[in-house]
């Protein structure tokens, strides 16, 4: 059994829970920050950051995320992470045309893990963390070109410094 299966593969662990498609991509950003201590405290403030991010949670307040959050932690917390994937592992919460943007979620929040780069490196999946984003592109059914093309473009957008309008910038 390798070190994520019960995670991503685990057949034992359910929930009677039902995730929207918005709260699916949430999990699996939670599962990744989670996977390595899922006793850790949950980092809400990186979470949301990496939420806000995706065009997905646009139409979504803060005031929705910080409840889906706590639903989803909830779930991971009485269930375990195996069964917080199983309920977004489900195609009618991660649909097909969903799974590039739920890699993609997992991307950023490996990245968001890691910690920034100071010194204006580019910005690259940690090392720790690419064991567990092969499990998961697996579990998720991504092929490893789609993979790679996902990972270079969450990179690539991340690296990207923010967008203004109006010369303001947009926090």
């Amino acid at each position: 059994m390798t070190k994520y299966e019960a995670i991503l593969n685990n057949s034992d662990e359910f929930t009677d829970v039902k995730l929207t498609p918005t709260e699916g991509i949430a999990s699996i950003a939670l599962i990744t920050m989670l996977a390595d201590r899922p006793d850790a405290e949950i980092p809400v403030d990186r979470l949301l950051d990496i939420l806000s991010t995706f065009e997905l949670f646009d139409e979504s307040s803060e005031e929705d995320l910080l409840a889906s959050i706590d639903k989803l932690a909830e779930i991971a917390d009485k269930e375990g992470l195996g069964a917080l994937f199983n309920a977004a592992d489900d195609i009618e919460v991660i649909s097909d045309d969903l799974v590039p943007t739920a890699y993609a979620i997992a991307i950023a929040a490996s990245v968001a893990m890691g910690g920034a780069l100071k010194d204006g490196s580019p910005l690259t999946v940690p090392p720790m963390r690419k064991a567990f984003l092969q499990e998961l592109q697996v579990a998720l059914d991504v092929d490893a070109e789609e993979a790679a093309t996902i990972t270079a473009d969450v990179l690539t957008t991340l690296q990207e410094p923010p967008s203004t309008e109006a010369g303001e910038p947009i926090n």
